[in-house]
Protein backbone atom coordinates (compact mmCIF):
# COMPACT_ATOMS: atom_id res chain seq x y z
CA UNK A 1 0.00 0.00 0.00
CA UNK A 2 2.81 2.41 0.83
CA UNK A 3 4.39 2.00 -2.60
CA UNK A 4 1.04 2.65 -4.27
CA UNK A 5 0.55 5.80 -2.23
CA UNK A 6 4.07 6.92 -3.11
CA UNK A 7 3.27 6.33 -6.79
CA UNK A 8 0.13 8.42 -6.39
CA UNK A 9 2.19 11.20 -4.79
CA UNK A 10 4.54 11.17 -7.77
CA UNK A 11 1.63 11.52 -10.20
CA UNK A 12 0.12 14.35 -8.18
CA UNK A 13 3.47 16.16 -8.18
CA UNK A 14 3.75 15.71 -11.94
CA UNK A 15 0.31 17.24 -12.39
CA UNK A 16 1.02 20.03 -9.91
CA UNK A 17 3.77 21.31 -12.22
CA UNK A 18 1.06 22.24 -14.72
CA UNK A 19 -1.23 24.00 -12.23
CA UNK A 20 -2.06 27.54 -13.24
CA UNK A 21 -0.25 30.13 -11.10
CA UNK A 22 -2.56 32.96 -12.13
CA UNK A 23 -4.96 34.50 -9.63
CA UNK A 24 -7.61 34.93 -12.31
CA UNK A 25 -8.18 34.05 -15.94
CA UNK A 26 -10.43 35.24 -18.72
CA UNK A 27 -12.17 32.11 -19.93
CA UNK A 28 -15.12 31.08 -22.06
CA UNK A 29 -16.80 28.60 -19.74
CA UNK A 30 -20.03 26.61 -20.18
CA UNK A 31 -23.00 28.94 -19.89
CA UNK A 32 -26.04 27.96 -17.86
CA UNK A 33 -29.52 29.44 -18.30
CA UNK A 34 -31.86 28.79 -15.38
CA UNK A 35 -35.52 28.65 -16.44
CA UNK A 36 -38.14 29.09 -13.72
CA UNK A 37 -41.89 28.85 -14.13
CA UNK A 38 -44.94 26.67 -13.79
CA UNK A 39 -44.15 23.09 -12.77
CA UNK A 40 -43.88 20.57 -15.58
CA UNK A 41 -45.42 17.16 -16.02
CA UNK A 42 -43.10 14.18 -16.05
CA UNK A 43 -43.95 13.60 -19.70
CA UNK A 44 -41.43 15.41 -21.90
CA UNK A 45 -43.95 16.32 -24.61
CA UNK A 46 -45.91 18.39 -22.06
CA UNK A 47 -42.81 20.45 -21.27
CA UNK A 48 -42.27 21.35 -24.94
CA UNK A 49 -45.51 23.32 -25.12
CA UNK A 50 -44.95 25.22 -21.86
CA UNK A 51 -43.48 28.71 -21.87
CA UNK A 52 -40.21 27.35 -20.52
CA UNK A 53 -40.19 24.67 -23.20
CA UNK A 54 -40.77 27.22 -25.96
CA UNK A 55 -37.97 29.55 -24.84
CA UNK A 56 -35.76 26.50 -24.17
CA UNK A 57 -36.11 25.44 -27.82
CA UNK A 58 -35.48 28.99 -29.03
CA UNK A 59 -32.26 29.24 -27.01
CA UNK A 60 -30.96 25.83 -28.08
CA UNK A 61 -31.50 26.72 -31.75
CA UNK A 62 -29.55 29.96 -31.35
CA UNK A 63 -26.81 29.12 -28.86
CA UNK A 64 -25.09 25.74 -28.85
CA UNK A 65 -22.83 26.95 -26.02
CA UNK A 66 -25.77 27.40 -23.59
CA UNK A 67 -27.07 24.71 -21.24
CA UNK A 68 -30.62 24.84 -19.93
CA UNK A 69 -31.07 24.31 -16.18
CA UNK A 70 -34.41 23.13 -14.75
CA UNK A 71 -34.57 22.72 -10.98
CA UNK A 72 -36.98 19.77 -11.03
CA UNK A 73 -34.75 17.84 -13.44
CA UNK A 74 -31.76 18.09 -11.08
CA UNK A 75 -33.40 17.88 -7.66
CA UNK A 76 -33.48 14.40 -6.14
CA UNK A 77 -35.69 13.27 -3.27
CA UNK A 78 -32.86 12.55 -0.82
CA UNK A 79 -31.46 16.08 -1.21
CA UNK A 80 -34.11 17.27 1.26
CA UNK A 81 -32.08 15.61 4.03
CA UNK A 82 -29.15 17.97 3.43
CA UNK A 83 -30.51 21.11 1.79
CA UNK A 84 -33.78 23.03 1.51
CA UNK A 85 -35.25 23.80 -1.90
CA UNK A 86 -34.74 27.57 -1.57
CA UNK A 87 -31.00 27.15 -0.96
CA UNK A 88 -30.83 24.60 -3.77
CA UNK A 89 -32.36 27.11 -6.19
CA UNK A 90 -29.98 29.75 -4.88
CA UNK A 91 -27.14 27.35 -5.78
CA UNK A 92 -28.55 26.93 -9.32
CA UNK A 93 -28.95 30.70 -9.65
CA UNK A 94 -25.37 31.27 -8.51
CA UNK A 95 -23.89 29.07 -11.24
CA UNK A 96 -26.23 30.43 -13.91
CA UNK A 97 -25.36 33.23 -16.32
CA UNK A 98 -29.00 34.09 -16.97
CA UNK A 99 -32.21 33.45 -15.01
CA UNK A 100 -35.53 33.71 -16.85
CA UNK A 101 -38.58 33.59 -14.58
CA UNK A 102 -42.05 33.14 -16.02
CA UNK A 103 -44.37 34.44 -13.29
CA UNK A 104 -47.20 31.95 -13.88
CA UNK A 105 -47.57 29.99 -10.64
CA UNK A 106 -47.29 30.32 -6.87
CA UNK A 107 -43.86 28.69 -7.01
CA UNK A 108 -42.49 31.08 -9.64
CA UNK A 109 -43.90 34.04 -7.68
CA UNK A 110 -41.95 32.82 -4.64
CA UNK A 111 -38.82 32.52 -6.81
CA UNK A 112 -39.35 36.09 -7.98
CA UNK A 113 -39.48 37.31 -4.38
CA UNK A 114 -36.45 35.27 -3.33
CA UNK A 115 -34.25 36.45 -6.20
CA UNK A 116 -35.21 40.14 -6.05
CA UNK A 117 -34.48 40.18 -2.32
CA UNK A 118 -30.87 39.18 -3.13
CA UNK A 119 -30.47 42.13 -5.44
CA UNK A 120 -26.67 42.33 -5.46
CA UNK A 121 -26.23 38.70 -6.52
CA UNK A 122 -28.76 38.22 -9.29
CA UNK A 123 -29.54 41.74 -10.53
CA UNK A 124 -27.55 41.36 -13.75
CA UNK A 125 -28.85 37.87 -14.52
CA UNK A 126 -32.62 38.19 -14.22
CA UNK A 127 -35.26 38.49 -16.93
CA UNK A 128 -38.81 38.56 -15.57
CA UNK A 129 -41.76 37.58 -17.79
CA UNK A 130 -45.33 38.26 -16.65
CA UNK A 131 -48.69 37.77 -18.30
CA UNK A 132 -49.71 40.95 -20.14
CA UNK A 133 -53.32 40.65 -18.94
CA UNK A 134 -52.16 41.52 -15.42
CA UNK A 135 -49.89 44.41 -16.39
CA UNK A 136 -52.08 47.18 -14.93
CA UNK A 137 -53.42 45.28 -11.92
CA UNK A 138 -52.98 46.74 -8.43
CA UNK A 139 -51.51 43.47 -7.17
CA UNK A 140 -48.87 42.67 -4.55
CA UNK A 141 -46.61 41.20 -7.24
CA UNK A 142 -46.76 44.38 -9.35
CA UNK A 143 -46.44 46.74 -6.40
CA UNK A 144 -43.86 44.63 -4.56
CA UNK A 145 -41.18 42.49 -6.22
CA UNK A 146 -41.89 43.72 -9.77
CA UNK A 147 -41.65 47.36 -8.72
CA UNK A 148 -38.39 46.59 -6.92
CA UNK A 149 -37.07 44.77 -10.00
CA UNK A 150 -37.85 47.79 -12.17
CA UNK A 151 -36.04 50.08 -9.72
CA UNK A 152 -33.00 47.79 -10.01
CA UNK A 153 -33.21 47.99 -13.82
CA UNK A 154 -34.01 44.29 -14.11
CA UNK A 155 -35.82 43.61 -17.43
CA UNK A 156 -39.55 43.12 -16.84
CA UNK A 157 -41.43 41.81 -19.87
CA UNK A 158 -45.20 41.56 -20.24
CA UNK A 159 -46.09 38.90 -22.80
CA UNK A 160 -48.96 36.64 -23.79
CA UNK A 161 -48.17 33.64 -21.57
CA UNK A 162 -51.17 31.76 -22.88
CA UNK A 163 -50.52 32.42 -26.54
CA UNK A 164 -47.68 32.85 -29.05
CA UNK A 165 -44.86 33.59 -26.62
CA UNK A 166 -42.21 34.24 -29.28
CA UNK A 167 -44.33 37.02 -30.79
CA UNK A 168 -43.12 39.20 -27.92
CA UNK A 169 -40.38 41.33 -29.48
CA UNK A 170 -39.37 42.64 -26.06
CA UNK A 171 -38.74 39.13 -24.73
CA UNK A 172 -36.77 38.04 -27.81
CA UNK A 173 -34.69 41.23 -27.63
CA UNK A 174 -33.74 40.61 -23.98
CA UNK A 175 -32.95 36.93 -24.52
CA UNK A 176 -30.83 37.68 -27.60
CA UNK A 177 -28.93 40.38 -25.70
CA UNK A 178 -28.24 37.92 -22.87
CA UNK A 179 -26.92 35.34 -25.34
CA UNK A 180 -24.58 37.92 -26.88
CA UNK A 181 -23.21 38.78 -23.41
CA UNK A 182 -22.63 35.10 -22.69
CA UNK A 183 -20.39 34.69 -25.73
CA UNK A 184 -17.82 36.99 -24.18
CA UNK A 185 -14.97 35.73 -22.06
CA UNK A 186 -15.38 36.47 -18.38
CA UNK A 187 -12.85 36.75 -15.53
CA UNK A 188 -12.90 33.81 -13.12
CA UNK A 189 -11.14 33.88 -9.77
CA UNK A 190 -9.06 30.75 -9.30
CA UNK A 191 -9.70 30.76 -5.59
CA UNK A 192 -11.82 32.85 -3.27
CA UNK A 193 -10.36 33.21 0.20
CA UNK A 194 -12.31 35.47 2.53
CA UNK A 195 -12.30 36.21 6.25
CA UNK A 196 -15.67 34.45 6.36
CA UNK A 197 -14.49 31.20 4.81
CA UNK A 198 -10.73 30.58 4.83
CA UNK A 199 -10.77 27.63 2.42
CA UNK A 200 -13.65 28.86 0.28
CA UNK A 201 -13.60 27.89 -3.38
CA UNK A 202 -15.73 29.93 -5.78
CA UNK A 203 -18.58 27.68 -6.93
CA UNK A 204 -18.46 28.95 -10.52
CA UNK A 205 -14.72 28.43 -10.77
CA UNK A 206 -14.93 25.00 -9.15
CA UNK A 207 -17.39 23.78 -11.80
CA UNK A 208 -14.95 24.68 -14.57
CA UNK A 209 -12.08 23.06 -12.69
CA UNK A 210 -13.99 19.85 -12.01
CA UNK A 211 -15.00 19.53 -15.69
CA UNK A 212 -11.35 19.95 -16.63
CA UNK A 213 -10.28 17.35 -14.09
CA UNK A 214 -12.89 14.85 -15.31
CA UNK A 215 -11.61 15.29 -18.85
CA UNK A 216 -8.08 14.54 -17.69
CA UNK A 217 -8.79 11.60 -15.33
CA UNK A 218 -11.83 9.97 -16.95
CA UNK A 219 -13.32 7.57 -16.17
CA UNK A 220 -13.16 8.66 -12.54
CA UNK A 221 -15.28 8.32 -9.39
CA UNK A 222 -16.44 11.33 -7.40
CA UNK A 223 -14.22 10.23 -4.49
CA UNK A 224 -11.16 10.12 -6.74
CA UNK A 225 -12.04 13.50 -8.21
CA UNK A 226 -12.24 15.25 -4.86
CA UNK A 227 -9.19 13.46 -3.48
CA UNK A 228 -7.04 14.48 -6.46
CA UNK A 229 -8.43 18.02 -6.38
CA UNK A 230 -7.59 18.49 -2.69
CA UNK A 231 -4.11 17.02 -3.08
CA UNK A 232 -3.37 19.15 -6.12
CA UNK A 233 -4.27 22.28 -4.17
CA UNK A 234 -2.86 21.12 -0.82
CA UNK A 235 -6.25 21.38 0.84
CA UNK A 236 -7.33 19.26 3.79
CA UNK A 237 -10.88 20.46 3.25
CA UNK A 238 -12.74 23.22 1.44
CA UNK A 239 -16.21 24.62 1.04
CA UNK A 240 -17.97 26.09 -1.97
CA UNK A 241 -18.83 29.77 -1.70
CA UNK A 242 -20.57 32.38 -3.83
CA UNK A 243 -18.74 34.53 -6.36
CA UNK A 244 -18.45 37.35 -3.81
CA UNK A 245 -16.87 34.98 -1.28
CA UNK A 246 -19.87 34.71 1.05
CA UNK A 247 -21.22 31.38 2.29
CA UNK A 248 -24.40 29.60 1.30
CA UNK A 249 -27.02 29.03 4.01
CA UNK A 250 -26.50 25.29 3.70
CA UNK A 251 -23.49 23.31 2.49
CA UNK A 252 -23.33 22.78 -1.26
CA UNK A 253 -22.36 19.15 -1.85
CA UNK A 254 -20.28 17.97 -4.81
CA UNK A 255 -22.99 15.50 -5.82
CA UNK A 256 -25.30 18.43 -6.63
CA UNK A 257 -22.74 19.72 -9.12
CA UNK A 258 -22.12 16.33 -10.69
CA UNK A 259 -25.85 15.72 -11.04
CA UNK A 260 -26.20 19.12 -12.73
CA UNK A 261 -23.40 18.34 -15.21
CA UNK A 262 -24.92 14.93 -16.01
CA UNK A 263 -28.45 16.31 -16.52
CA UNK A 264 -27.36 19.11 -18.87
CA UNK A 265 -25.20 16.67 -20.83
CA UNK A 266 -21.67 17.93 -20.19
CA UNK A 267 -20.74 14.83 -18.18
CA UNK A 268 -21.99 11.25 -18.32
CA UNK A 269 -22.07 8.63 -15.59
CA UNK A 270 -22.69 4.89 -15.31
CA UNK A 271 -23.56 5.29 -11.64
CA UNK A 272 -19.98 4.94 -10.38
CA UNK A 273 -17.64 6.61 -12.85
CA UNK A 274 -17.85 10.00 -14.52
CA UNK A 275 -16.51 10.90 -17.95
CA UNK A 276 -16.86 13.79 -20.37
CA UNK A 277 -19.51 13.86 -23.07
CA UNK A 278 -17.61 16.49 -25.01
CA UNK A 279 -14.22 18.15 -24.95
CA UNK A 280 -14.64 21.70 -23.74
CA UNK A 281 -11.17 22.92 -24.64
CA UNK A 282 -11.95 26.44 -23.46
CA UNK A 283 -12.34 25.34 -19.83
CA UNK A 284 -8.59 25.59 -19.28
CA UNK A 285 -8.44 27.19 -15.86
CA UNK A 286 -7.02 24.58 -13.47
CA UNK A 287 -3.96 23.70 -15.56
CA UNK A 288 -1.85 25.84 -17.82
CA UNK A 289 -1.55 23.40 -20.70
CA UNK A 290 -4.02 23.48 -23.56
CA UNK A 291 -6.20 20.44 -24.13
CA UNK A 292 -4.60 19.82 -27.52
CA UNK A 293 -1.02 20.12 -26.27
CA UNK A 294 1.53 17.32 -26.04
CA UNK A 295 2.05 18.03 -22.35
CA UNK A 296 -1.64 17.48 -21.64
CA UNK A 297 -1.74 14.25 -23.62
CA UNK A 298 1.49 13.05 -22.01
CA UNK A 299 0.12 13.81 -18.52
CA UNK A 300 -3.09 11.92 -19.27
CA UNK A 301 -1.18 8.93 -20.66
CA UNK A 302 1.00 8.70 -17.56
CA UNK A 303 -2.03 8.90 -15.29
CA UNK A 304 -3.88 6.17 -17.18
CA UNK A 305 -0.78 4.00 -17.05
CA UNK A 306 -1.19 3.93 -13.26
CA UNK A 307 -4.92 4.51 -12.73
CA UNK A 308 -6.12 5.85 -9.41
CA UNK A 309 -7.73 2.51 -8.52
CA UNK A 310 -5.99 2.49 -5.15
CA UNK A 311 -7.32 4.50 -2.26
CA UNK A 312 -6.40 8.19 -2.37
CA UNK A 313 -5.69 10.00 0.85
Amino acid sequence: MASRENAADVKIEELRVFLSKEKAKYVFSPKFIFLCGKGIDKKDHDYKVTNRGIIDRYIRNKASFAYIVLSEKIWEADYSKTIDLLTFEEFLAEISDCIIIFIESIGSSCELGAFTLQENQFQNKLILVLDQQYQNEESFINKGPVAKAISLKIPVIYADLGGPLLSSNSLIKEVDAALVRMQQKTPENLRSITPIEKNGISLRTFIIEIIELIQLLQPVTSEELISVYKRLKNLVSFSLVKQDGTKFTRKIEIRYLLQLLVVVGIVKSDGSFFSSNELLDSTNILFNFSFESRSRNRARSRILARRFHYKMR
